[in-house]
């Protein structure tokens, strides 16, 4: 397993050219139950992509996936990919997906908002507001699995938002099966984030704490891909 992960990342670095190198997080052992995070921010390797084919997602014009290996510790960490063919949050040392599509209008433009990137759970989103409540009386759109409804001003945005490029989501049902639901202190709390490579397809504290919790938190498992940070 380990010459494999190696030779992704080593695969992964050769795709970045002469970028900057990736610091790849070390591997954790052991199984779910409480335990401490410590430490700064990591990569690790590997590429996933977020899904679906929602407005939030990769577009049309986009080809390649968003790398799964940065991860963020503070808001400041992160930036906003917008142009035509995505609205999507970037780490700051995370290359930018490349768009082949020439428009006048920006993905962010078409959801009808530029959203404010932070860093939530340990990745950088587009910090859709998934979870605010909506004052108007029209019918929300339609989402796919791992989509979520999101609000602007006072009612409902016109398209649906990978859950995964929320602020927050409303509850764990936004989450796509290849995604953990992080619970985090705050008010803002369910974060639907992808599931880490190094976590062989099933998110638990032993692989994903030193992600997804902050430094000094405890992480508590709560089934399959259902973590919880606390203080």
């Amino acid at each position: 397993m380990r010459a494999s992960w190696t030779l992704t990342v080593g695969l992964g670095l050769m795709a970045l050219g002469c970028g900057s190198i990736i610091n790849v997080a070390e591997e954790t052992s052991g199984s779910g139950g409480s335990s401490s995070v410590s430490g700064g921010s990591s990569a690790e390797g590997g590429t996933s992509s977020n899904g679906g084919s929602s407005a939030g997602g990769m577009g049309s014009g986009g080809e390649l996936p968003k790398l799964a290996g940065f991860w963020c510790q503070r808001d400041e960490d992160c930036r906003l990919q917008a142009d035509v063919c995505f609205c999507e949050g970037r780490h700051d040392d995370e290359p930018s997906t490349e768009c082949h599509i020439v428009g006048p209008t920006t993905k962010c433009e078409e959801l009808g908002m530029v959203p404010q990137p932070r860093c939530a759970a340990g990745r950088c989103v587009a910090g859709f507001p998934c979870d605010m409540p909506v004052s108007c009386l029209g019918t929300p759109p339609t989402c796919e699995e791992g989509e979520s409804t999101y609000s602007n001003g006072a009612c409902w945005g016109p398209h649906c938002v990978d859950a995964s490029e929320c602020a927050a989501v409303k509850g764990c049902d936004a989450c796509a099966p290849d995604e953990m639901c992080v619970t985090t202190p705050g008010l803002r709390s369910e974060h639907c984030v992808p599931v880490p490579n190094i976590c062989n397809g099933v998110g638990n504290c032993a692989c994903a704490a030193h992600l997804v919790c902050q430094d000094g938190q405890s992480c508590t498992d709560g089934g399959p891909n259902r973590l919880t940070c606390t203080e």
